[in-house]
C-alpha cells in the first residue's frame, strides 16, 4: 500500500518538476525577449534614428511576466527576503506557531490580491495597450495566477509542518530544483582540512 502511494507522490514530484522547469524556461525567454528588442531598438535608433512601434510595449510585458513567474519560483524555493532571527532563537513548537502563522498570513494576503487582481482584469477586460492590441486583462490576470500559485505553495509547507512533522528551519532553508553548485567545493575544503 506505501509503496502505490509513494509511486503517486513520485508521480506528483515529476510533474511539479516539469511545471516549474517550465515556468524557468518562460522567464529566460520573456528575459531574452526583452534584452533583443531592447538593444534592437538602441541601435536602431542611435544608427538610422527609427525604432520598433511595439518594442517598448513587448518589453514591458515580457518584463511583468519575469517578475510574477520569478515570484513563483522564488517562493517554492524559499529565495524569498526573510527574517529569521526569531524562528531560529525560540523553541520547537514556537517555531512551528511562528511558521504557521506566517503562512496563514501569507495565504490571507495573497487571497486578497488574486480577489483584486480579478477585480482589476475584469475591469480592463475590453482595454488592450496602444501599439500591440495585447489585451490588459491578461496583466492583470498574472496577478490571479500568481496569487493562487502562492496560496497552493503555502498549503504544501503547511501540510508539510502538520502531517509530515518537518522541522520549520528545514522549510525556511532555501532550496533549490537542482544541485548545489557549492557541494563539491565543501567537500573538497573538509578534505584540506
Amino acid at each position: 500500500m506505501s509503496s502505490g502511494i509513494s509511486n503517486k507522490m513520485s508521480g506528483i514530484t515529476k510533474v511539479i518538476n516539469f511545471l516549474f522547469r517550465t515556468i524557468e524556461i518562460l522567464i529566460a525567454l520573456f528575459l531574452a525577449i526583452m534584452i533583443i528588442l531592447t538593444f534592437a531598438n538602441v541601435v536602431l535608433r542611435f544608427v538610422f534614428h527609427k525604432g520598433f512601434a511595439y518594442s517598448e510595449e513587448v518589453a514591458r510585458i515580457s518584463f511583468i511576466y519575469l517578475v510574477y513567474l520569478g515570484s513563483i519560483v522564488a517562493m517554492k524555493e524559499n529565495n524569498h527576503l526573510m527574517v529569521d532571527s526569531l524562528i531560529t532563537k525560540v523553541p520547537i513548537a514556537a517555531k512551528k506557531v511562528i511558521y504557521f502563522l506566517i503562512q496563514v498570513i501569507t495565504i490571507w494576503i495573497m487571497a486578497l490580491l488574486t480577489q483584486g487582481a480579478w477585480q482589476v482584469s475584469l475591469l480592463n477586460k475590453n482595454n488592450s495597450w496602444v501599439v500591440t492590441h495585447y489585451p490588459v486583462f491578461f496583466i492583470q490576470f498574472a496577478g490571479v495566477v500568481l496569487g493562487i500559485a502562492f496560496i497552493i505553495i503555502c498549503i504544501v509547507n503547511l501540510i508539510k509542518l502538520i502531517v509530515f512533522k518537518e522541522d520549520p528551519l528545514d522549510l525556511i532553508k532555501p532550496h533549490d530544483s537542482g544541485e548545489d553548485p557549492f557541494a563539491d567545493f565543501e567537500q573538497d575544503k573538509a578534505v584540506l582540512k
